[in-house]
Order: C-alpha cells, then structure tokens, then sequence
C-alpha cells in the first residue's frame, strides 16, 4: 500500500498495489483511473491556487499542494498515452469538508472542489464521482487493479 501525505501524488500501474490519503478536510484527493492501462493516480490537494511568489517553495517538497499546479500535471500524464483517453478516464474527488466555524471566510473546502472541477472542464472531464462537501474528514483508497474506491469518513474536529 502506497501512502501519500499531505501535498504529494502518486503514479502507479502495479496491479499489486493500493494508493490510500487520509484525513483530508478541506483538502481534495483527486483520483484518476484509466482502466485499459492500470494507470492509477491520486493527489492530496490543499490549496487551490497557486499565487504568490513564498509558496513556490512548497512545490519542491509538495508538488500535488496546489490544484492549478497538479491537476493539468496529472492530465497531462494521462492523456499522453494511447491507452489513456479521455472518455475512458475514470475521475474521482473526495474531500472539500467546509468548517464547522460559522465564521470560516476562506471556505477553502467549496474553493478547492470550485476549482479542481473547472480545470478538469478545461481538458473536458467531467469527475465520475464526487464526494464533496458535508463537516466529515475522509479517508480514501483505490485499488490499482480494479479502480475499486473506498472512503471511510469521521467526524470533524475543527
């Protein structure tokens, strides 16, 4: 089982392996399955956008934290390949819990899905499946095989 953290993504075609994220909030997994090649990805997405000049730093060590940056990366990845077009993908997004806090202004959790779902528009995708929204923490899983997701969801603390 391959585990990815908080900003990171993982690319895998083993058959042999699952890719799982956990606790993600307001965060986004972004998972993109092609079934003719295996191909499996999934990105634990933080922050929308990508917009100022001190966050360039977090590219380095998290290069899936911002959707602008990660979402045409992984498109990109895919539909490069002959086996992998568009109509064949299979698009899911998990994640983007809004706060509890009645005063949350920044609603990062609506923003990040706004965004990640306009930039699959851009390359045409529409997801296959959206499990978005609510005050539940998510725990996300697919299976490389199969493209078999597995979401597991708890109460919130924020």
């Amino acid at each position: 089982m391959i585990t990815i953290g908080v900003g990171e993504f993982a690319i895998y075609e083993d058959i042999n392996e699952s890719i799982i994220t956990y606790a993600l909030g307001s965060c986004i997994a972004l998972i993109i399955w092609c079934p003719v090649s295996k191909k499996t990805a999934m990105a634990h997405i933080v922050l929308p956008k990508l917009n100022r000049v001190e966050q360039y730093n977090y590219l380095q060590t998290k290069p899936s934290y911002f959707a602008d940056v990660i979402v045409p990366k992984l498109l990109n990845e895919f539909l490069g390949t002959k086996d992998c077009q568009k109509d064949k993908l299979q698009v899911l997004l998990a994640g983007g819990a809004i706060s509890k806090n009645e005063l949350d202004v920044f609603q990062v959790g609506e923003r990040n899905t706004n965004m990640i779902k306009f930039l699959l528009s851009q390359y045409g995708i529409i997801p296959n499946k959206l499990e978005v929204g609510g005050t539940r923490s998510r725990t996300v899983e697919i299976k490389v095989i199969n493209g078999e997701v597995q979401i597991k969801s708890q109460n919130m603390v924020i």
